[in-house]
């Protein structure tokens, strides 16, 4: 059994990483449409065999095999987060090293719903994330669905909090995050971080979303300082920075959270 979660723990890795590949790629505002994959430096037309997530990044050493010129770092970050984001996923939901402590049963029909659920609440996440970090623009039918797959979960026994509770946390996160929002300016924290938000709550409840939101934002605080290291308050204050990644990493912190603290 341990070898079986083994290669599923490697498996979900991998499907991760293939799907942050591909919404990378749905997401660049610079992509030609109705094209296959392409280098962006000389437009060559990719192979199979250089679109395989990470490893084909590694084995031609960050190049593009055609003219040489380096591919963008943050592809590979971003599949490889991807990855990470899906092995925790299932680590901490379907063999129940966080996220209530409780192993899925694979031959329980609920349970495999339930885990589906899951899964694609954290896609939909993973896609908004992409799309805030390249535009910072999110459509409002993926908030919306975010929020009805995070509902769809408080049907279910396997969820760790019960309805009630779960709905209060996601109501009080997004209420708590509308009033920084109106103190501090809109344009500081949209409203797609408070529908992202009240979703995180829905599924963590109190515990988990205020672990989630205070690790996002201490996330978000150190990466500003770092990069206008040197520069004045104020121009920290103005930067632009996307939530959605961050909101995303913290509402896996959450899951590991309700576990072990």
């Amino acid at each position: 059994m341990a070898m079986q979660h083994f290669l599923l723990a490697v498996l979900m890795f991998f499907f991760g990483a293939a799907l942050a590949s591909f919404f990378d790629v749905l997401t660049d505002p610079n992509r030609l449409r109705k094209r296959r994959s392409y280098c962006p430096h000389c437009r060559e037309t990719l192979r199979w065999y250089e679109m395989i997530p990470l490893l084909s990044y590694l084995r031609q050493a960050g190049k593009c095999r055609s003219c040489g010129k380096k591919i963008a770092f943050q592809h590979f970050f971003g599949e490889f987060m991807g990855g990470l984001i899906f092995l925790s996923v299932f680590l901490t939901v379907f063999l129940g090293l966080g996220f209530g402590g409780r192993r899925m049963d694979p031959w329980n029909m609920s349970a495999l719903v339930y885990s589906s659920l899951v899964f694609g609440y954290f896609a939909l996440f993973l896609l908004i994330s992409f799309a805030d970090t390249k535009t910072f623009l999110v459509s409002l039918s993926w908030l919306l669905g975010l929020n009805a797959l995070a509902l769809l979960l408080l049907f279910f026994p396997q969820h760790p909090s019960s309805a009630f509770v779960s709905l209060a946390a996601g109501m009080a996160a997004g209420g708590l995050l509308s009033l920084v929002s109106f103190f501090h300016g809109w344009k500081k924290l949209g409203e797609a971080d408070i529908f992202i938000v009240v979703s995180m709550g829905f599924v963590l409840g109190f515990a988990g979303v205020a672990a989630g939101l205070i690790s996002a934002s201490v996330s978000g605080i150190i990466i500003c300082f770092a990069r206008k290291w040197g520069g004045s308050v104020t121009d920290i204050y103005r930067m632009k920075l996307p939530f959605a990644p961050l909101l995303l990493l913290g509402t896996i912190f959450g899951l590991f959270f309700t576990r072990f603290f």
